[in-house]
């Protein structure tokens, strides 16, 4: 891989003079590094700078989908510059690097932790490029606190060990959090001392009331940020002349919300020139958007928001005026929310500049934090490990995918979808019928056969959909909704014939090849051929009698064949039997392996183990060509898999774990890929 060092970065994409945190980032040696800084100071080039510079696959985190896109179409600018190879993007709407494998990669928080923990289909192989990465954090301000960011940390504790390098940033972080990750991972902290924008001052005022009536009279661009969706349409319908405003929110089809953010970088951007419109909006403009207005009117909200937003009010210098207007929604904590308004209160006109913004947030965010960031809750956080429930280690998802049609079939299932909470659809589905896909049939629900994550297509009565997005509305009906760009779908190949032998010989050369070239650990190194040896033998469950009943015929066992042939796998577990016949002879992580090659087993969900298993009479001969001189138990009855033997997260061996499993997994679709090429 390219390595560039800090001061080349900074003069190839063409940065004469440096801010403060490029400064002192780019003489910085092998460290890792919590960065402190005011919006618009540049570190997103400084944590950049950083990764080329450490010269490793490098992968850079965002909290939201929205931040994500952005990043990944502004390191691509200046890796075209640079003559590097591309970042990829990896989120729920952008498919474009599915086990985050591309030497850089852009994500989401959520796909980062779902691969560490293990959580969804082939995760782990995400898992494994994730722990073989150097990372950055931005905008950690946005991780919930009590999930997300324990999580994190609890995450990092393993980077860390593995030496692996990372950069955390945020505007908006307290001294009790910033020492406990400084004192954790050893990190350089780079706490900017000076303003961004040095001609830039914004002052600070709150008011019970916004009034409509003054925003309207002033001819220059506003911006009005609401914490809910509700309370934007409230705002909505007292404004008289609504071809002033643009309304954005997350309640968009995904082709409306990328022609509306273009229409707000044209009236709001870095390039945008004096107009009168304005910018009507929710929290999601907090972070990562690069626009700017002269007035920021803001619902009440904690004072790390507050920083985020205001970090759009006067953005590129000059003077600016932030209105916080009263606020009752309950969407953030109230303790917070409480102790910014009376910070505002007592000091009406200040001047909200960098050191009133680091004041107010140790002050307000300390104790907040020493609450919901200590010993006690990492180490239960660390419990939760065991269960596969990323609800209680992520984030707490209560949404299903929605479609609206008119004329329900097949093709109303390929149209765009949009995410809404569980409790709009159960007001959505008192009037309407609810329609899912199964096993390609289209079936009609009820709203208590909904599960979260599902994809329900429903007629659109009582919702609508229009320029402020979509909602429940009663007596309404909602018109049906775009086809879906067909480019980031991800499609499965069906399997072709594969003899047992053959596909195992080869993830087992193939194997041993990925651990010498990627020498993760040395002890994985020295024991190369044992660990392939026993990898390659994962199908092992597949020479069992009744595996083989339904098979297509042919002169030897096959490992592989095409979807179109039923099997006893779910009654005879092929990866339990394999682990089982193998357990006597193999060390616990390797046994782990192949028992969860396929999906990652929690305590709280492991099967109870297998009934009868029988190896077929050409077991002896095919491990025999294999190379395989052990007797094995040919037979078993009644396994329990026990809950002592099954690895989860919270083992100590557990990145061991993540990583083999992982590489094996790509090994095996290479070797299946190659085989059916050649």
């Amino acid at each position: 891989m390219i390595i560039i060092n800090a001061k080349d970065y900074f003069k190839g994409i063409g940065f004469i003079k440096l801010t403060e945190v490029q400064r002192k980032i780019k003489d910085i040696k092998d460290k890792n590094i919590l960065i402190i800084s005011p919006c618009g100071s540049g570190k997103t080039e400084a944590s950049h700078s950083k990764l080329l510079e450490w010269g490793k696959k490098s992968i850079f985190i965002q909290p939201q989908k929205t931040l994500a896109t952005s990043i990944y179409n502004r390191l691509n600018e200046y890796h075209k510059i640079l003559n590097l190879d591309k970042w990829t993007i990896q989120h729920s709407s952008i498919e474009e690097d599915r086990f985050l494998q591309n030497k850089y990669c852009v994500t989401t928080i959520d796909q980062v932790l779902s691969g560490y923990l293990g959580i969804g289909k082939q995760a782990i192989m995400k898992g494994k490029n994730v722990i073989t990465s150097n990372l950055v954090f931005d905008e950690v301000q946005l991780f919930d606190t009590e999930k997300m960011l324990l999580t994190t940390i609890n995450m990092l504790d393993d980077v860390y060990r593995l030496n692996n390098k990372f950069i955390i940033m945020t505007a908006t972080m307290p001294e009790y959090l910033v020492n406990l990750l400084k004192d954790r991972y050893d990190m350089e902290v780079v706490i900017c001392k000076d303003e961004s924008i040095e001609d830039r001052q914004v002052k600070l005022n709150y008011v019970y009331e916004l009034k409509i009536d003054e925003i309207e009279k002033n001819n220059n661009k506003q911006l009005i940020i609401c914490n809910m969706q509700k309370q934007q349409c409230e705002i909505y319908d007292k404004i008289k002349d609504k071809d002033r405003v643009i309304i954005l929110n997350s309640k968009f089809l995904k082709t409306d919300r990328e022609r509306i953010e273009k229409e707000v970088d044209k009236y709001f951007g870095k390039h945008s020139v004096n107009n009168n419109k304005i910018l009507l909006t929710t929290q999601i403009v907090e972070a990562g958007m690069d626009i700017s207005a002269d007035i920021v009117y803001t619902a009440s909200c904690p004072i790390d928001n507050l920083v985020q937003r205001a970090g759009r009010c006067s953005r590129w210098g000059g003077d600016g005026q932030i209105v916080v207007f009263n606020s009752n929604d309950k969407i953030y904590d109230i303790k917070v929310c409480e102790s910014t308004k009376e910070k505002i209160k007592q000091n009406q006109g200040i001047s909200f500049n960098w050191k009133v913004q680091k004041e107010w947030i140790n002050s307000i965010l300390n104790i907040f934090y020493k609450e919901r960031v200590s010993k006690k809750a990492l180490k239960l956080n660390k419990l939760y490990f065991k269960q596969y429930n990323r609800n209680n280690l992520i984030r707490d998802i209560q949404n299903v995918n929605i479609i609206v049609d008119n004329e329900i079939c097949l093709n109303s299932f390929k149209k765009e979808s949009m995410n809404v909470h569980i409790n709009i659809l159960k007001k959505i589905a008192k009037f309407n019928e609810l329609y899912i896909l199964n096993k390609k049939e289209i079936k009609k629900v009820s709203f208590n056969q909904i599960e979260i994550g599902d994809l329900v297509v429903i007629k659109g009565l009582n919702c609508i959909y229009d320029e402020l997005g979509f909602r429940f509305s009663e007596g309404e009906k909602c018109g049906a909704f775009k086809y879906i760009d067909s480019a980031n779908n991800f499609k499965f190949n069906d399997y072709i014939k594969e003899t047992w032998l053959h596909h195992s010989i080869s993830v087992r050369e193939l194997l041993k090849e990925r651990i010498i070239e990627e020498d993760f650990k040395t002890d994985f190194v020295e024991n190369k051929d044992k660990i392939s040896n026993v990898l390659g033998l994962h199908d092992l469950g597949k020479l069992d009698i009744e595996w083989l009943r339904d098979t297509p015929m042919t002169t030897e066992p096959l490992a592989h064949f095409p979807f179109q042939f039923k099997t006893y796998s779910k009654n005879r577990n092929h990866a339990f039997i394999s682990a089982t016949v193998l357990k006597p002879y193999i060390s616990n992580l390797l046994y782990n392996v192949i028992l969860q090659h396929h999906r990652r087993y929690a305590i709280d969900d492991i099967p109870k183990g297998i009934n009868e298993y029988k190896l077929h009479n050409t077991y002896k001969k095919l491990l025999k060509d294999y190379g395989l001189h052990i007797d094995i138990k040919d037979y078993g009855k009644n396994i329990l898999i026990k809950n002592k033997d099954v690895m989860t997260p919270e083992n100590k061996s557990w990145t061991d774990f993540l990583y083999l499993t992982g590489l094996f997994m790509e090994v095996e679709i290479e070797a299946i890929n190659t085989y059916i090429e050649s």
